[in-house]
């Protein structure tokens, strides 16, 4: 049986810090470097992002929680 509530992880106010700093970071490289360096901040980013999620999986199960 999962707790469905046992573990939040992440806390939903970090999310949108989150995203903004991989956005600013994107965007000041296209405003920095041009196209050729804001691509390549993009593929940095989403590449780290992909090493994340592969390296730190889900611990249970992602199922909805019962009806209430």
């Amino acid at each position: 049986m999962v707790d469905f509530m046992s573990d939040q992880g992440l806390a939903a106010w970090k999310l949108p810090l989150i995203v903004a700093g991989i956005c600013v970071s994107i965007v000041g490289a296209f405003y920095v470097g041009g196209p050729g360096i804001g691509m390549a901040e993009g593929s940095l980013v989403a590449g780290i992002i992909v090493v994340m999620a592969v390296r730190h999986p889900p611990l249970h199960p992602i199922v909805p929680p019962p009806p209430g």
